[in-house]
């Protein structure tokens, strides 16, 4: 019988820069604070400041088909590094629940959430095996929904009319042992994620949750167009520290570009 899957068994990143590329390839994922809108998890009756626009600490990957994935580009950018879905599974990276205001899901969230979290005064005070923890857990839940459709925070502002259900998004978000370890933020408001000395700060404080792969993990690299093809096999046969001359032999035949894709897939 045969299977023709609406997903691709690859994770890819997207990316707006090639630099920021040639980051990942060299130092691998870190995580950064991304701003998002929780209010649907809000209830008219109580509100919680911290349950609307917040800033979470997150690797974020998509698994659309190669030729599914103009519109996804448009938003995130036209360099991204492909890496084996097995490789993601490995580190526990998961796919987002999408939901919306009135459905089910996001009610029962709602209503669990504010029993629970929103009772808490001091998420550091916390303690293991009471209900406070439980509490923690599902807060960290929420950090892996995301809303149907809605805003996106791109560039500075907000980009409206985005459907993220069609983004089939895979997340990366540190473990609730690292934050309590740590003593992080789990989250920061739109006030601290948009002033930079804050934001950045606590972005540099995430490079201890790094998350890494190996050169056999990569399928793909995708750049914008073949014109940048030769200069970034140039630069790859610098990375001596972390890449082999076999690894690079074979990273070189993993490269594709965006220009390809738009013509061929």
């Amino acid at each position: 019988m045969d299977y023709n899957p609406i997903s691709a068994d690859t994770l890819f990143h997207y990316t707006s820069s090639l630099s920021i590329l040639e980051s990942i390839l060299v130092n691998e994922f870190y995580p950064r604070y991304c701003l998002e809108d929780h209010s649907m998890f809000n209830s008219k009756h109580n509100r919680l400041p911290h349950l609307c626009e917040r800033a979470i600490p997150m690797v974020c990957f998509c698994d659309i088909p190669l030729s599914s994935i103009r519109n996804h580009a448009k938003n995130y950018g036209n360099y991204a590094i492909g890496l084996s879905k097995d490789w993601g599974k490995s580190k526990g990276i998961s796919p987002v629940l999408y939901t919306y205001e009135k459905a089910t899901t996001a009610g029962y969230l709602r209503g669990s959430y504010h029993e629970s979290v929103g009772k808490l005064i001091d998420l550091n005070s916390i303690k293991p095996a009471t209900l406070d923890f439980i509490a923690v857990y599902l807060e960290l839940f929420l950090f892996m929904s995301k809303p149907y459709e809605g805003t996106l925070w791109r560039n500075g502002k907000y980009v409206d009319g985005v459907r993220f259900y069609d983004e089939r998004e895979w997340r990366y978000v540190p473990s609730l042992d690292s934050m309590l370890q740590y003593k992080f933020k789990p989250s920061l408001t739109k006030e601290e994620f948009t002033a930079d000395d804050i934001r950045n700060y606590n972005n540099t404080k995430l490079q201890q949750f790094k998350l890494s792969f190996s050169p056999s993990d990569i399928k793909y690299i995708i750049l914008d167009s073949e014109t940048e093809v030769l200069d970034f096999i140039k630069k790859l046969r610098y990375i001596k520290a972390k890449y082999s001359k076999d690894d690079i032999d074979l990273l070189t035949t993993r490269i594709i570009t965006m220009e390809q894709i738009r013509k061929d897939f």
